[in-house]
């Protein structure tokens, strides 16, 4: 782990590997042994060894939110393949076992600016914020989604067209009301000349 954090991503590699062949029941060192995969840009090896890490922790009944870590890493992996529904989903997961922790909701808000979801995005970004204000990546990333909120129609084609028919549906019907408040006043004069002109 200390050759990860020095950067010495190949010794790293050789140790954790090593550990590996001696016990392959420690997801621990499968998620640095991810780590190590996701940095050298092995993304799909990243993914199979951060998966295989879950699967031993839950065969095992570790706690749930011991493997917060792991699971925010198998969503950066598969941000960066392009596999977003599955980065958000994992990230979605992270929050529901208690990772309330700002670089999850930069995480989620970013995915959500890739797959186009503007307003969720911009949510996520707000409660990244909310816990951690001086967050320069959250500040950076919910100014990106703000202005690209603010180039979106308000209204989609459907929701458009939808308003467009209620509000003739809408004109209509004032009309047909001021056409027999108009035929309700004409009977009215009406009624009023015959009045005088029986007295």
């Amino acid at each position: 782990m200390q050759n990860i954090q020095l950067g010495n991503l190949k010794l790293a590699r050789e140790y954790l590997q090593c550990a590996w062949s001696l016990c392959k029941l420690d997801p621990l060192l499968l998620n640095e042994l991810g780590v190590v995969y996701y940095h050298e840009d092995q993304l799909e090896d990243a993914v199979h060894v951060f998966k295989q890490a879950l699967d031993i922790a839950a065969s095992v009944d570790a706690e749930p939110k011991a493997w917060i870590s792991t699971r925010s890493n198998l969503g950066h992996a598969f941000r960066r393949l392009g596999m977003l529904q599955e980065a958000l989903e994992q990230f979605d997961e992270v929050l529901r076992q208690g990772g309330k922790d700002a670089n999850i909701f930069s995480a989620k808000g970013l995915v959500l600016l890739e797959m186009g979801d503007n307003r969720s995005a911009t949510m996520a970004l707000h409660e990244a914020l909310a816990v951690s204000p001086q967050d320069p990546i959250a500040t950076d990333l919910l100014s990106k989604a703000m202005d690209a909120v603010e180039e979106e129609p308000v209204f989609d084609k459907d929701e458009e067209l939808e308003d467009s028919r209620r509000i003739e549906e809408l004109a209509g019907q004032l009309e047909r009301v001021k056409a027999r408040k108009a035929r309700l006043r004409d009977r009215e004069t009406e009624s009023m000349i015959l009045d005088d002109d029986e007295d």
